[in-house]
């Protein structure tokens, strides 16, 4: 399914809140609709040294049917999670010799731990 205008809209919306909630100002972060490589629905890049990030909606969203607010707004709340471990990983990556697999999925363990913490609304 394709993202709309008002699907962006929402997205950065979101993003600009939970950047708030997280405390996550010492980042400059711009928001963008469309990715190069459309296979998330979502993403996030960025440089830890200058703390500048680009989050990303994707046009062609990977839901196989209507696009909900909901995914879109978990989308969001899951982007600005991956910038607020972003420090973290740097750090284990390069102490530590960790795998790159396994740091990635524990990173998705504590983001899906938040998601469920902070999202009942």
């Amino acid at each position: 399914m394709k993202t709309t205008a008002k699907h962006f809209q929402l997205f950065k919306a979101e993003v600009r809140k939970w950047l708030k909630v997280f405390g996550l100002t010492d980042w400059e972060v711009t928001v963008i609709h469309g990715i190069d490589n459309d296979t998330d629905g979502a993403n996030c890049s960025g440089d830890i040294m200058s703390r500048q990030a680009t989050i990303r909606l994707a046009i062609d969203f990977t839901e196989k049917g209507p696009i909900i607010d909901e995914d879109i707004k978990l989308a969001a709340f899951h982007e600005v999670c991956e910038l607020l471990l972003q420090p973290l990983c740097l750090l284990a990556e390069s102490r530590f010799g960790v795998l790159q697999e396994s740091l990635e999925s524990e990173r998705h363990a504590v983001i899906m731990r938040l998601q469920h913490a902070f999202r009942k609304d």
